[in-house]
Formats: structure tokens, C-alpha cells, sequence
């Protein structure tokens, strides 16, 4: 398997640009608008395999009336196209999100499903890669 510099490297000559590189895990950057960079929520694991992995979520915000356990269901539906291209879930959480000015204050609570996809080398980690990257990660009304 290649080691973190090489994996990096071949992801920037596959055309990603990195956001950060963090104990063996390369997350992705997207750029919604040309002067802002953004953590695509992909990131790219270096070590005894490759692994590429995913954060898809809803926000209780978009869907308030529904209880948590729906919400989950939510954001696994808006992956489960991915499932059939070897995508596994391997964890699940909801995460406050609180006001940074105040702590005490909750904002909205995010209901997040983790997926991996276990790749054969650099070329599927890159394509699986960008599939993820170009796919919706965040439910709402309309997805």
C-alpha cells in the first residue's frame, strides 16, 4: 500500500485538491465558489488498505417535526444509490451544533451516517473519490 505522502500526491496529480492531512487520513477539498475552499467531508485513509470515506447527514433543521431515528433513515437514503458501488456504513451519531459566541445555545442538531469504501488501489481510492465528492451529502426537502 502507499504511504500518506505518495497517496497524497497521486490525489493532487488525479486533479483533488487537498484541504488536510491528518494521521494518515487525506480529506478533500471542494470549492463552491472560486475564492472558497471548503472540507468536502471525503476523506482518503492511508495504511494496511485504502479506504475512502464519507460523512452524509440531515439536519434536524430541515425535517423538525421527525424524531431521530427517521432523520438517520433520511440521510441513509440519500446514499444508498452508493451501497451498490461496494459503500458500507461503519458508524452513525447525531452531533450538536452550538453557537460558537455561546456554547450554551444549540443551533441545530446534525444526524450523521459515516460510509467507507474499501479500494484495491490508488485508482479506485481516486474514482470512488469522486464520485463522493460530486455526490449530495446533506439531505433536504428537495434530495
Amino acid at each position: 500500500m502507499p504511504s500518506v505522502p505518495d497517496l497524497k500526491a497521486y490525489l493532487a496529480r488525479s486533479g483533488f485538491e487537498i484541504y488536510r492531512t491528518k494521521n494518515g487520513e487525506i480529506s478533500l477539498a471542494e470549492r463552491p465558489r472560486p475564492n472558497l475552499i471548503m472540507d468536502s467531508g471525503v476523506t482518503v485513509i492511508a495504511g494496511d488498505s485504502i479506504k475512502v470515506r464519507v460523512v452524509v447527514r440531515v439536519e434536524r433543521r430541515e425535517f423538525p417535526g421527525e424524531d431521530d431515528e427517521r432523520l438517520f433513515e433520511r440521510a441513509r437514503a440519500l446514499w444508498a444509490s452508493a451501497v451498490s458501488r461496494g459503500w458500507v456504513e461503519v458508524a452513525h451519531a447525531s452531533r450538536e451544533v452550538r453557537d460558537t459566541g455561546d456554547g450554551r445555545q444549540l443551533l441545530d442538531t446534525w444526524f450523521e451516517v459515516t460510509y467507507e469504501h474499501d479500494a484495491a488501489d490508488e485508482a479506485e481510492a481516486a474514482e470512488e473519490a469522486r464520485f463522493a465528492v460530486g455526490a449530495p451529502k446533506i439531505a433536504t426537502h428537495g434530495a
